[in-house]
């Protein structure tokens, strides 16, 4: 079941909401559930009425206390497999240890344009809501880019859609 939610959930989400490569690379480790977790309290969210990123989870129309400590004790100390593999994923992709990620940025001297993407498991938020922490990294830019965020998704007319996004501020 969550093999399917996984393909389900992370296949729309780059097809249909964020990321619109027609070929992923995907970090061979997974990140930690334990880890998105203890960043959602340090995420910002679209605040609709003045349209800026500066709603906390806790301030979201998402939020349920209840719902939230359910997913913490449930995710916090259920260890997983600690890496993917391509046939994890039902786009085109290819997965990449961090070794090879490393050596492949040190030959092309820091000019590798792909992103490289680095997922959580999904978790349910409640019965109908999936989450996931979602990271892209790429050297497209001098100093590098990398984008850091945790994606609420419910599926609607069979299709998974971002319901919230929270960007993890790093700083």
């Amino acid at each position: 079941m969550i093999q399917y939610l996984l393909n389900d959930t992370v296949n729309d989400s780059f097809y249909n909401n964020k990321v619109r490569d027609p070929f992923a690379w995907i970090g061979h480790n997974k990140l930690s559930k334990k880890d998105a977790l203890k960043a959602l309290n340090n995420t910002s969210h679209y605040n609709k009425n003045n349209g800026k990123w500066d709603l906390k989870f806790n301030h979201t129309t998402l939020y349920n206390k209840k719902a939230l400590k359910k997913l913490v004790n449930k995710n916090v100390d259920n260890p997983s497999p600690d890496y993917w593999t391509s046939n994890d994923f039902s786009f085109k992709n290819r997965v990449f240890s961090k070794q090879e990620i490393d050596s492949v940025r040190k030959l092309a001297d820091y000019s590798l344009r792909e992103k490289v993407y680095f997922f959580t498991e999904v978790m349910y938020y409640s019965k109908n809501i999936a989450v996931f922490r979602l990271e892209e990294v790429t050297n497209q830019f001098d100093g590098g880019l990398f984008k850091d965020r945790i994606l609420f998704m419910k599926k609607v007319n069979g299709k998974w859609i971002v319901l919230d996004e929270g960007i993890i501020n790093r700083y």
